[in-house]
């Protein structure tokens, strides 16, 4: 999903599991809820007769999935260096 993203392409998607975190309804794609494949249906018939959609939801999730992998990047980065700091600093024995 966020490769699609970082690609402008729209995402539809249902909304399970981390999803809805890094997928905002209707700003950065669209989520439809689990086990309902109408629902699934009527969203992807939605943005194959709205190229406007898709070109507006895809330039959108391009600029989340950006910011997501550089917060992700430098969340993981300060966690490694938190680590290896600890792992350094001597045992108070």
């Amino acid at each position: 999903m966020i490769e699609a993203m970082a690609a402008a392409r729209l995402v539809v998607a249902t909304d399970v599991g981390g999803v809805g975190d890094v997928l905002v309804e209707g700003t950065t794609g669209l989520l439809v809820p689990p086990h309902q494949p109408g629902a699934l249906a009527d969203a992807m018939i939605a943005v194959a007769l709205d190229p406007a959609l898709r070109r507006r939801l895809g330039a959108t999730g391009r600029e989340a999935a950006v910011a997501y992998r550089a917060e992700r990047l430098l969340a993981d980065t300060r966690a490694l260096y938190r680590q290896a700091l600890l792992e350094r600093r001597p045992n108070p024995s």
